[in-house]
């Protein structure tokens, strides 16, 4: 399944989608939760540490859009009084986790039970695209071959998704516009009397 590293370029790419204009040193608590967000389905590790079994875990239903849902809406109920649209919470939360999911349904798997338990709660099926993008990562034996193999997983991640990442940051340097909802957790926009938008962000 695809490292962290293509997690974390993939939580860049959703806080792009959701918030006006390029990112600004002042932004770097909250591109440090959406990058934490669409990593935090391979916390289930840290379980199959805990119990020393391997695959115990990890790909189950911390990997599926049951679990997405409930992120999102943990995320929504801790966030209620402070401010932010609830719907727009949710939605950014769901997102961060589904693309978890997607992305660990599209790489390859080597071990049983092959997949993801990905519709959890109405199938514990596993499922695994028959087509896969990403590769996987070995974590043990330590050896050369291991780093080799890691380090192509990186390399083809930052292939495929960079250039999505790229786009999107030039985009908002050059418009300062939302390309999606502002409700998904993006910041609104001023406007002056006119109803101009003045492009400044908070």
């Amino acid at each position: 399944m695809p490292t962290p590293y293509g997690h974390v370029f993939a939580g860049g790419i959703l806080y792009l989608l959701a918030n006006r204009g390029a990112p600004r040193r002042a932004d770097a608590g909250r591109i440090l939760l959406y990058a934490g967000l669409a990593a935090a389905a391979d916390l289930d590790l840290f379980l199959d540490l805990w119990v020393g079994e391997p695959g115990r875990f990890h790909h189950g239903i911390s990997h599926s859009l049951g679990m997405a849902v409930l992120v999102g809406l943990g995320a929504a109920v801790a966030t209620w009084k402070s401010g932010p649209s609830a719907l727009g919470v949710f939605a950014a939360a769901f997102s961060l986790h589904t693309s978890h999911v997607l992305l660990d349904y599209l790489a390859v798997d080597t071990k049983e039970p092959f997949g993801l338990m990905a519709l959890w709660p109405l199938s514990d099926a596993y499922y695994l695209s028959p087509v896969p993008v990403f590769l996987d990562v070995w974590r043990w034996p330590v050896s050369g071959e291991m780093v080799r193999h890691n380090v192509l997983a990186v390399v083809r991640e930052t292939l495929i998704l960079f250039p999505a990442l790229a786009v999107l940051f030039y985009v908002r340097r050059r418009s300062g516009r939302n390309l999606s909802d502002p409700s998904f957790g993006g910041h609104a926009v001023p406007t002056g009397p006119a109803g101009e938008g003045r492009g400044d962000v908070e």
